[in-house]
């Protein structure tokens, strides 16, 4: 089992660095490649977005969408593992955490989002779906939005989008054997075998 966090901001290429690594461990590795996505197409930018992801990546990945199931995803993985004697290890991208992390919070009340229960649900979501990864022996690459290089949102759905990312962050970069931060498409490395200690 390996973990792999990618993070940075809208639009700094972390997509684009999270599929070139995929694809470098597999001709390392081996093994074979699996886009799980999150992203909905709510609008036709949405739907351009999803399009230009789709057209990147070559046809040797198999695909699977879940929006907000993500831990049951995950489960199907580990039960398609027993049912396969001589099953290549997978590398499994997570396209991404933080639009899955939306796709939860769109569906709960915005005036209920500020109280510590619905926060705290949301939380224990993050920490079941690390370690339905820490279970799985495979290569998690997981891409996430940087949220704390901004100001603080004005609304509930915003700060709590904040908050509850930037909690999943902190937890999946625990867990990480390598955590990068991608800005203006440079990856830089910021935990891991050759990252600089400070």
């Amino acid at each position: 089992m390996r973990i792999i966090l990618i993070t940075g901001g809208v639009r700094s290429g972390k997509s684009a660095f999270a599929e070139r690594l995929a694809q470098q461990q597999k001709q390392e590795h081996g093994g074979t490649l699996v886009y799980l996505a999150t992203g909905q197409a709510w609008d036709e930018e949405m739907q351009n977005r999803i399009h230009l992801h789709r057209e990147r990546r070559e046809n040797n990945w198999e695909t699977v969408e879940e929006p907000y199931e993500l831990q049951a995803a995950i489960q199907t993985m580990a039960e398609a593992d027993t049912h396969e004697a001589a099953s290549e290890s997978s590398i499994v991208l997570l396209d991404t955490f933080s639009g899955w992390i939306a796709n939860v919070l769109m569906q709960m009340p915005e005036d209920q989002l500020s109280k510590s229960a619905i926060r705290q649900a949301c939380q224990q979501q993050v920490i079941s779906c690390v370690s339905a990864m820490r279970s799985l022996d495979r290569t998690w690459i997981v891409v996430s939005d940087e949220v704390g290089l901004g100001g603080v949102a004005l609304s509930k759905l915003g700060r709590a989008f904040q908050d509850i990312t930037g909690f999943a962050n902190q937890i999946v970069a625990q867990y990480a054997d390598e955590v990068y931060l991608v800005v203006a498409g440079i990856p830089m490395k910021i935990k891991g075998s050759e990252a600089r200690d400070k």
